[in-house]
């Protein structure tokens, strides 16, 4: 297993570019460095001579760098169709190259996330080495004096569009400012920074029709900080142009022979999560019209390879068998990667024809091991049809690549452990998986509007409670100190996949010291499949803040001794080290020794020497034992609890009612709880104890 640390894009470009190099139909230069930067450039198409004024569409760093910015080059194909002279400044791919040629560092990876979206590590670490290129080409969008520039704004592009929109503002006071992207929903309209830039428009949602109407009725004097378009916008997506890639040099890229394209927009689900749904409605393109596309691609650019850019591109299950359909009729000679939703009606003969198609690979948002927590996440997809998915994917040469989301709010350590099983029962069907680091209410989800729901504690805002800087659920059971355990145990139970179970699970985000902080005995599993086990209690022990982390680690010792039997297990956490690790947003001041071991009859024993300091009634010091045999925790009653979706619950189980804050009686165990949390941590009475922690 190679020591990577990847986001979900870098996972597929690495599958895109190994897979069409066994191909040959990637560039050779793909990889080196020095031939692409020699020629980065993208090409200085002319302002066309048109009856209509300028327009310049920027797009700025950080981005993706595998194909040109298809959001950019859709608008250009549109805005050319109605005869606006339009030029492209990819000043992404440009700053990408910029920076790799002076420092040889990737400043593009996942992990240096950090770079582009904290203020001051970009002012002071990213912007010296890319100021010439962004003041040159201000300099060349003053002396060719368009009246409309617009940018599409991201988390991740932000403090470079602040500086550009800034300073060209200052140099150049009339011309119009418009902007789109996500980041004007989720941060311009919420928070409102975005109404400190000099920018005259805002688009919210869909841009390609009220961008147009807006330069086709272009006022004589420009509003500031305007919002246009709402996300309610159903686009039909085929009465407008073909994405436009002429301005782009495709060899600048990652992938020098292809392109981005779209089949669908927006989400057929509404997973709490995410708020793709509430960004823009769902709606595909006919078959017909993406293979036409397609064709005009090929013929124009010679692509080989389109990446479906859908959230998912089985949203209308219909169109995509047609889709597929039409790729084998008219045998293109491409390949094509996309996301993809679990669906149970994607059979394995389907799945054939797919592949047949020109799919080399397909990237599902699995998220959990868990029905319930699936149901609670309101993905409406069962575990059945993951499995049957990603097993008949993988039969047919389909690369499968998984996301997952570890911790998310009703996730208790039976579901964890449902996880764990399902990795493990297919070990051999998933070829890349990205863990994440740890749920999180994404802005204008679901999970972030109604976080109540979820148990979330908070008042006004999910994000005006906090419990070691970050959201935490009601008596402290999912913290960010349980998430941080789940995400390393997670991390641990892929690596003993893969030494003691034949796993070929690649782990994109594979810490380079992770088996330093674990160590296991155990012959080579020989269990191929367990059905995930709701009869096992694995709240061992009492319900306190130290109780409920205890409790974390039952887990992963049960899933152990399924697959494994007899073994011997021991797990580290150690503050400085998991902080160079795992990095100072997950890790936490604990440290902790574990140790297990097991017999073949399941006679075990358990320590725990672990302690937490955070300065408040929760801090603990704690030696923890516990014998017996492992049969004992086995129940006749279902732990696993009832989803908190109506819909999905087992009516013949007793409902698990959602108890809201205001109703809750005084003498209630949560109210007393949170009045204990508002005790001076000096009169606490727990013990924070100096001493270390026995070996």
């Amino acid at each position: 297993m190679t020591n990577t640390n990847k986001d979900r894009d870098q996972v597929i470009l690495d599958h895109v570019i190994e897979t069409d190099k066994l191909l040959n139909h990637a560039n050779s230069h793909l990889g080196d460095v020095e031939q692409v930067a020699a020629s980065f450039k993208n090409p200085n198409i002319p302002w066309a001579d048109t009856s209509k004024f300028r327009v310049a569409m920027v797009m700025l760093p950080a981005w993706g760098i595998i194909f040109p910015p298809y959001n950019i080059a859709k608008l250009v194909g549109i805005l050319r169709e109605f005869d606006y002279s339009t030029k492209v400044y990819d000043l992404n791919i440009e700053s990408y190259h910029t920076i790799l040629g002076t420092t040889k560092e990737d400043y593009w990876r996942g992990e240096r996330y950090f770079l582009w979206t904290v203020k001051e590590n970009f002012l002071t670490q990213v912007l010296p080495l890319i100021k010439d290129l962004l003041d040159n080409v201000i300099d060349e969008l003053v002396e060719s004096n368009p009246k409309v520039v617009g940018f599409s704004l991201y988390n991740t592009n932000i403090n470079a569009a602040t500086y550009f929109i800034t300073e060209l503002r200052n140099r150049m006071p009339d011309v119009c400012i418009v902007a789109g992207g996500p980041e004007v929903l989720t941060t311009g309209r919420v928070k409102g920074p975005l109404i400190g830039l000099p920018v005259n428009y805002y688009f919210l949602g869909e841009a390609e029709e009220s961008f147009l109407s807006l330069l086709e009725n272009l006022p004589d004097v420009y509003a500031h900080a305007k919002f246009i378009g709402s996300t309610d916008s159903k686009l039909k997506l085929e009465s407008y142009a073909f994405t436009d890639y002429t301005d782009y040099n495709l060899s600048s890229y990652m992938h020098p022979d292809g392109v981005s394209i779209e089949t669908s927009r927006g989400c057929v689900a509404q997973c709490s999560f995410c708020a793709e749904t509430y960004f823009w409605k769902f709606r595909s393109v006919t078959p017909d019209r993406v293979v036409a596309e397609m064709k005009h691609q090929v013929n124009l650019h010679g692509i080989k390879r389109f990446w479906f850019v859908d959230s998912l591109v089985n949203g209308n299950l219909k169109n995509f068998e047609r889709l597929v359909d039409l790729l084998i009729e008219n045998n293109l000679n491409v390949f094509w990667n996309s996301y993809v939703r679990c669906d149970g009606r994607m059979t394995r003969e389907f799945l054939k024809k797919v592949k047949q198609s020109g799919c080399t690979g397909l990237s599902y948002g699995v998220e959990s091991g868990s029905q319930k927590v699936l149901f609670d996440m309101r993905k409406k997809i069962k575990i059945w049809e993951v499995e049957n998915n990603l097993r008949d994917g993988q039969a047919e040469g389909i690369f499968n690549h998984v996301n997952w989301i570890i911790g998310f709010p009703t996730e208790e350590p039976i579901d964890f452990l449902h996880s764990l099983q399902l990795l493990a029962n297919l070990r051999t069907a998933i070829n890349v998986i990205s863990p994440g680091f740890g749920a999180g209410p994404a802005a204008q989800s679901h999970m972030q509007t109604d976080w109540r729901e979820y148990g979330i504690v908070g008042t006004d805002n999910v994000a005006d409670t906090k419990f070691l800087n970050n959201w935490y659920t009601d008596f402290h059971k999912n913290t960010m100190l349980h998430r941080f355990i789940r995400i390393k145990m997670f991390h641990v139970w892929l690596e003993i996949l893969e030494d003691k179970a034949g796993s070929i699970i690649l782990n994109s985000q594979r810490y380079s010291n992770i088996k330093d902080f674990y160590k296991f005995e155990s012959a080579p599993s020989t269990v191929d499949y367990i059905k995930p086990d709701c009869f096992v209690k694995l709240d061992r022990v009492e319900e306190t803040f130290d109780g409920t982390i205890i409790n974390e680690y039952y887990s992963i010792f049960y899933a152990l001794y399924l697959y494994f039997g007899k073994c011997e297990f021991s797990l580290l956490f150690d503050t400085e080290t998991d902080r160079e690790t795992f990095g100072e947003s997950i890790t936490q001041v604990y440290n902790a020794n574990i140790k297990f071991k097991v017999d073949e009859i399941g006679n075990y024993s358990i320590h725990i020497a672990h302690q937490f300091f955070n300065g408040c009634v929760q801090d603990f010091n704690r030696e923890y034992t516990d014998n017996g045999n492992i049969e004992d925790w086995v129940t006749t009653e279902d732990q696993t609890k009832e989803t908190i979706r109506e819909a999905y619950r087992d009516k013949t189980k007793k409902v698990i009612p959602i108890v809201l804050q205001e109703e809750l009686p005084p003498d209630h165990p949560k109210r007393i709880w949170e009045e204990m949390l508002k005790q001076d941590a000096e009169n606490a009475k727990f013990l924070k104890g100096n001493q270390g922690l026995t070996e």
